[in-house]
């Protein structure tokens, strides 16, 4: 039966939202049952976690670095959309703060506790390339919207998976978070905006 939950756990893994997640899930799986499997503590999991969150936002920043200065400032958009350049930093400090939040929630416990969490941060993080994609690549601002939406709720699951633990690790994970959150609550109302300004 354990080979069995061993099997399921593995295929689980292999279809996660991304190849980043995929890569820090692969990395932690043992021969021993999937309930003695533990997070990544340490300087080692903090560089995990980073390293993934920093892999999807080179591919997030693949797709914006020309649009955002070339093609972004002539569209219509509210008084309140970015300056291009203030649009790095701040992705760096987002970026920055999920992988601090990952590797803070990730400490206690094993994955399949936190199975549900790695999933929604895993599809938050495709979600958010996929948003660029469209939006800055495509271009096409209705799939974008839709992308966005999706992103939205990843994250919000996520927010919801870290403060619905009474593991008082997991809760700070979850303030951690939470700017992340606010900025794609920010996104998804500017690329509204925009889809209505530029029919």
């Amino acid at each position: 039966q354990r080979r069995v939950h061993g099997k399921n756990f593995r295929r689980l893994v292999r279809l996660s939202p991304s190849c980043a997640m995929h890569t820090v899930l692969s990395a932690t799986i043992q021969k021993n049952d999937p309930d003695d499997v533990k997070g990544l503590d340490g300087i080692l999991g903090l560089v995990v976690w980073l390293s993934a969150c920093y892999g999807m936002a080179t591919m997030w920043w693949l797709f914006l670095d020309y649009p955002l200065f070339e093609w972004f400032p002539d569209l219509n958009k509210p008084f309140w959309a970015p300056a291009p350049w203030i649009v790095f930093p701040i992705g760096f400090f987002a970026f920055t703060l999920q992988g601090f939040a990952m590797w803070i929630c990730f400490r206690e416990g094993t994955i399949k506790r936190h199975l549900l969490t790695i999933a929604f941060f895993g599809a938050q993080l495709g979600c958010g390339v996929g948003w660029a994609g469209v939006f800055f690549g495509a271009r096409i601002f209705i799939a974008a919207l839709g992308t966005a939406v999706a992103w939205w709720v990843c994250a919000l699951g996520t927010l919801i998976e870290m403060w619905a633990s009474e593991d008082g690790r997991e809760y700070l994970a979850g303030w951690i978070f939470l700017p992340s959150f606010a900025l794609i609550s920010y996104i998804t109302a500017l690329t509204l905006c925009i889809k209505l300004m530029n029919p």
